[in-house]
């Protein structure tokens, strides 16, 4: 078939989020179909910068196409619009103007891909996005859905209850995400799976890193390091436990801060390390903690699975909690003294802990191996093929 996907950001150098989710998919869709990106100019997810340039590119093998926004996001503008929709009920009308300012805004990529009549089907990433909304509106029955959502006020917005039931099919990330939007969009039958993503390949090349085994013991934080990932909450709980319970103990960060750091003799900030040097990190930590309230899957949880290490993740959010009892792969806190219970417990149980690690290893080999998520969206691609022949794009709205 001849795919295309609908990303609001696409790049080699955009290392997480729906994006990385958008690329590794379809570049393993690519050895089966033909696979083509349709996104904008933007790197940056809060401005919406045109900073790639515009037109076609092949990444990996794969065609890119790149049209520009036609707006940077007002953030003053976009935060009263938000204020509004957010707290009390709107009309339509504002709630779409929230979608318009939230962006990206780029009506040049909707009439490139209005052009597009020889695409079978369309995969459209994160439900939230004005390219993601315009694409669903036009295609429909033509289009899966990765919806890649949270609990998250724009969720609520009554909008996204009717597009939840305009796709062909949905592919989930998790039960909990699946249950959350038929709950919210009364979509039930509209095909969809719990598919969720693989993960990146690992190097195998001789590139040297740091003696990870020299810094025994530490626990370990990938990603953003912001207050909407939970990371202030984690420094003040670690700071407590350094001071309350013990200091041998260092937390190790990966990852680009929005948020300042402490400076504190146990906190390591590694700032941008490999992909090898991440994975090195990985396999050498006591756990990995993920202290976010807000995911729909969260993919370093599943790389420390890979490398056999288990997890502490914060139980106030019901994905990483499911994930967690459904893997017995990792631990989950709700409050301080349940955090520092489970982080001593880590760290002196270890035998304990690798049999955790291990468990959630076989959780991960048996349901994100690429193969099978490669064949569930092979099982979705057929259905939306023989319940959308003959349509074409509708109207925009």
């Amino acid at each position: 078939m001849r795919l295309g996907f609908v990303v609001q950001r696409y790049g080699e150098d955009i290392a997480g989020g729906a994006e990385l989710h958008c690329r590794l998919v379809a570049e393993h869709l690519n050895e089966f179909h033909h696979v083509e990106i349709f996104t904008t100019c933007a790197k940056d997810y809060v401005s919406w910068k045109n900073e790639y340039t515009k037109g076609r590119q092949i990444i990996n093998g794969i065609p890119v196409h790149r049209y520009p926004v036609r707006k940077t996001r007002n953030i003053r503008s976009f935060e009263n619009v938000q204020n509004l929709v957010f707290h009390e009920s709107q009309p339509i009308e504002m709630e779409e103007r929230w979608i318009k300012e939230n962006g990206p805004y780029s009506p040049q990529l909707v009439k490139g891909i209005i052009q597009r009549s020889d695409i079978d089907i369309w995969i459209l990433f994160s439900y939230r996005y004005w390219t993601t909304v315009q694409a669903l509106r036009l295609f429909k029955k033509k289009a899966i859905l990765v919806p890649t959502a949270e609990h998250d006020p724009a969720l609520y917005l009554s909008v996204f209850k009717e597009l939840f039931k305009l796709p062909g099919a949905i592919a989930y990330n998790s039960v909990e995400e699946q249950e959350l939007i038929h709950s919210i969009a009364g979509n039930r039958k509209v095909r969809g799976d719990v598919v969720g993503v693989g993960l990146p390949d690992t190097e195998n090349n001789c590139q040297e890193t740091r003696d990870f085994r020299a810094m025994d013991p530490y626990i370990l934080y990938i990603g953003r390091i912001d207050k909407n990932k939970g990371c202030d909450h984690l420094f003040r709980m670690f700071l407590r436990f350094c001071k309350d319970v013990r200091d041998d103990v260092s937390l190790l960060i990966i990852g680009k801060p929005v948020i300042p750091i402490p400076a504190h003799p146990s906190v390591r900030h590694l700032g941008f390390v490999s992909e090898r040097e991440k994975n090195e990190a990985l396999r050498h930590c006591r756990f990995l903690v993920m202290p976010s309230r807000y995911e729909s899957l969260s993919m370093v949880l599943l790389e420390a699975w890979r490398y056999q290490r288990p997890t502490l993740v914060n139980g106030r959010c019901e994905v990483l909690q499911g994930q967690c009892l459904r893997s017995n792969g990792g631990l989950f806190y709700k409050n301080y003294d349940e955090f520092a219970e489970h982080v001593v417990f880590l760290l002196e149980n270890k035998s304990v802990a690798e049999r955790i690690g291990k468990q959630g290893f076989r959780y991960y080999q048996e349901n994100y191996e690429w193969r099978v998520i490669e064949d569930k969206y092979e099982s979705l691609l057929k259905s939306v093929e023989l319940n959308s022949m003959g349509d074409s794009p509708s109207e925009m709205a």
